[in-house]
């Protein structure tokens, strides 16, 4: 189970789209000869200050024709997936113009969305495209996802808005129970009572439904994928060490890599991950000369004297309330070891297809960096 696999990837026959631009769209992240836009090009697209005028870079750059179409704007956001920031890609396909909401459609189009529950369904596109923080672009990415899910499963809800209110209402329960500043939590029964007769002839959807909805939502954050549900790019057995206790033995994990996260379960038959790593703002490099591995850091370099500010590696732990709970790692190095040359080399290829270093890769950490197993 080490070779790599692509369980669930998009595959043109997406959530009810049409198939006009199939070919076009067929597949996020690298295609069969890994190529990428040049680096140069994926700076800018990063580095501009709104997704509409890191679009507009892409035409100065003359990587979109001049003539621009939404098919143009999502092909080049598919075959670039993991190595664009996603906030500027959701603050993008949220605009209210034409190209950008027919590229919306075709991202989501590309995305599988059939004999999947709602919220699943949700969570993966929140996976692919990172909703932006102004309520009325987060709105118009929903519509769009109610209107493709709707489209995937006649009969399963009685109309399009009424696929529009419950995903809305899902993400506002997402933010609710997961946000730490939120002391009083949105109870299953008030849950409910928000939904209560929103189909269109006055009643209200299945229960046992939303109540599905209610408890998967309340165990793993949105920001955490569905295993049954990602795309997994590799998977396979890695070592980690521990720091924490001295002579501890390593860790045997099982890792599976998404597009957005590297997951670890404690056993490959798994359904929930003990931990993860976002990908964002990481890179991965070969283990220093002597052990074989590789090792995720901050892709930029943390002084000496320094904090990490940012949250790198997330513990999931199951204190019996019906929820994972977050544990956040202090540490920002961690290190995996495994068993062959061969075996590090793929998983460091596999990893900097999704991270937003540069395809040549990052420099090597300066002589005496932390090099701590998380």
């Amino acid at each position: 189970r080490d070779a790599p696999g692509t369980p669930g990837s998009a595959g043109g026959a997406g959530g009810g789209g049409s198939g006009s631009s199939g070919s076009l769209l067929g597949r996020l992240g690298p295609g069969p000869s890994g190529e990428r836009a040049p680096a140069e090009v994926l700076q800018a697209f990063n580095s501009a200050p709104s997704g509409a005028k890191a679009v507009q870079r892409l035409l100065d750059f003359g990587i979109l024709p001049a003539s621009n179409s939404g098919a143009a704007v999502a092909s080049f956001l598919l075959a670039n997936d993991g190595k664009l920031d996603a906030s500027m890609v959701g603050d993008y396909l949220g605009g209210d113009g034409p190209v950008a909401s027919e590229a919306a459609g075709l991202v989501m189009d590309s995305l599988n969305f059939r004999g999947m529950p709602l919220d699943s369904a949700m969570r993966k596109m929140i996976s692919v495209i990172k909703l932006p923080g102004e309520s009325q672009r987060i709105d118009r990415l929903v519509e769009c996802f109610a209107q493709r899910w709707h489209a995937a499963h006649p009969g399963a809800l009685d109309h399009p808005d009424t696929v529009h209110v419950i995903a809305y209402s899902l993400t506002m329960l997402n933010s609710d129970l997961h946000s730490a500043q939120n002391k009083k939590k949105m109870t299953r029964e008030e849950y409910l009572r928000q939904l209560r007769d929103v189909n269109q002839d006055k009643t209200s959807p299945d229960v046992t439904m939303l109540h599905e909805f209610y408890s998967r939502v309340a165990r793993l954050e949105w920001t955490v994928e569905e295993r049954a549900h990602m795309r997994v790019v590799r998977e396979g057995w890695v070592y980690k060490k521990s720091r924490s206790k001295v002579n501890a033995q390593d860790r045997r994990l099982y890792a599976v890599l998404s597009s957005r996260a590297l997951y670890f379960f404690a056993e490959a038959s798994d359904a929930e991950p003990a931990a993860y790593i976002r990908l964002q703002g990481m890179t991965v490099l070969p283990l220093p000369k002597g052990r074989v591995g590789f090792e995720m850091r901050p892709l930029l370099p943390i002084g000496k004297d320094e904090k990490d500010t940012e949250v790198r590696m997330v513990k999931l732990v199951d204190k019996g309330n019906g929820s994972l709970e977050q544990e956040k790692s202090r540490h920002s190095t961690f290190a995996f070891t495994v068993e062959t040359e061969r075996e590090a080399a793929a998983w460091i290829s596999a990893i900097r297809d999704f991270t937003l270093d540069p395809p040549t890769g990052p420099s090597p950490p300066p002589a005496g960096a932390d090099s701590i197993c998380g």
